[in-house]
């Protein structure tokens, strides 16, 4: 080792040899070929080779977290609960003082042309907008201005076992976001980021947040929700959860399941881990995984240990909402 550093004489790259090891480095990459194309109004313009969809390093948005997303499924030709979403992504910008860097018609029409230059029939959308590049430090006013990214890539489903048998939750160690920052979809997603470490390192699907006072939270990208056994479903109150789009629709489509006496009516009331462990059904919503029943807690069987009857109705009946 001692060798290799007193031999060590870094190269200075100029433009050709940077981009001919750029490209170098991601066909090594085996998740380059999910990512389709991408749009930054840092550059106006779309670009579809993994290697050139790049953002400054000295954007606020890389080094300091401070910018805010969303993720939508386009699915039947269109985004599916675009107009949620992009509310969403406004009031979340709102809340950090972000100037919007494009207009929403120009916005929504940038989705559709992306999407185009993408060749996918579904795909997921990832956009971001940042505070932009031009220091390194705090300082949001030392930028040049703030931008707008946009990614197109593959849409991948929950696999085919997860749909029968469920998945499995643990209650998540890390601590949970203070209620401003709960209700915001910011980059600074480092508590996020852990609890699905921890979920991973303990062999589980998903984690739950759980406040001081034990009232139950979320996942790190997903809703959980719950059918209490007086067949109601149960959301947690909006105090300390983000307000999921796909979360919010289900209970929207629920209405048909409560004409039909499936369902006894919505609550938003939070909930316990007591709560959870009595419920007939437990869900885990969410753009990219639509419903799942959660049929384990750390081990122990919830809701009889399979997938319960109105949670798979529940998914038919979002499946059914994407196609209209």
């Amino acid at each position: 080792m001692k060798d290799v550093v007193e031999n060590l004489r870094m190269e200075i790259l100029n433009q050709d040899q940077w981009l001919e090891k750029l490209k170098s480095k991601n066909s090594t990459r085996t998740e380059k070929s999910k990512y389709k194309a991408m749009y930054s109004t840092w550059w106006d313009g779309i670009v579809t080779e993994p290697h050139m969809m790049m953002i400054p390093v000295d954007d606020h948005q890389v080094h300091r977290g401070d910018a805010v997303f969303e993720a939508m499924k386009w699915i039947h030709g269109k985004a599916y609960l675009q107009k949620e979403h992009l509310d969403r992504l406004e009031r979340s910008q709102k809340s950090l003082y972000l100037e919007n860097p494009l207009p929403r018609k120009q916005l929504e029409e940038i989705l559709k042309q992306t999407v185009t230059a993408s060749k996918l029939e579904s795909a997921l959308l990832r956009l971001f907008v940042g505070r932009g590049p031009g220091s390194f430090t705090t300082n949001p006013y030392d930028t040049l201005g703030s931008q707008f990214h946009l990614v197109v890539t593959d849409l991948t489903p929950p696999s085919k076992e997860k749909r029968e048998k469920g998945v499995s939750l643990m209650v998540s160690k890390i601590p949970v976001k203070e209620p401003f920052w709960s209700k915001i979809k910011s980059c600074n997603y480092l508590s996020n980021v852990m609890m699905k470490k921890e979920a991973l390192d303990e062999g589980y699907d998903f984690s739950v947040g759980v406040t001081p006072e034990g009232k139950l939270t979320e996942g790190s990208t997903e809703s959980l929700i719950l059918i209490d056994q007086d067949g109601f479903l149960r959301r947690p109150e909006p105090d300390q959860i983000l307000a999921g789009t796909t979360m919010l629709r289900i209970f929207e489509l629920s209405e048909t399941l409560i004409s039909e006496g499936k369902l006894a009516g919505t609550k938003v009331r939070n909930f316990t881990l007591k709560d959870l462990k009595s419920a007939k059904e437990v869900l885990m919503v969410g753009t990219t995984i639509d419903v799942l029943s959660v049929t384990s807690l750390e081990g122990s069987s919830l809701g009889g240990g399979t997938p319960g009857p109105v949670s798979e109705e529940l998914n038919d009946l979002l499946i059914q909402d994407q196609k209209k």
